[in-house]
């Protein structure tokens, strides 16, 4: 990664453009800082963000897990679950010529 930092982000909510599909058009995404008045590391909302945004921190090597905000003890907090990977697939339904038996180069 040429001395990038790596950072971890979660995901805790998503918007589809077309309900009857399950393909993600947007994704609520944080990022994991440390937060220095409070000397601790904490979520920090970025908004909003397109699955491009999401491809490319994966691309670049950060870590983005899926992830539940809600409240204990009167406090929001994020609970961070799997981690997120970026899978191609064919877009269709048909069967022919499938990535799974394309031949190596």
């Amino acid at each position: 990664m040429g001395g990038k930092n790596v950072t971890n982000y979660c995901v805790t909510a998503v918007n589809r453009n077309n309900k009857d599909d399950n393909r993600v058009s947007e994704l609520k995404v944080w990022e994991l800082y440390f937060n220095k008045e409070k000397n601790k590391r904490q979520w920090r909302p970025l908004g909003g963000k397109s699955a491009k945004y999401v491809a490319k921190l994966l691309a670049d090597g950060h870590k983005v897990f899926s992830a539940e905000r809600r409240k204990e003890d009167g406090e929001w907090k994020i609970f961070r679950g799997d981690e997120i990977e970026f899978v191609f697939r064919i877009a269709g339904n048909n069967e022919h010529v499938k990535i799974t038996d394309m031949p190596e180069f």
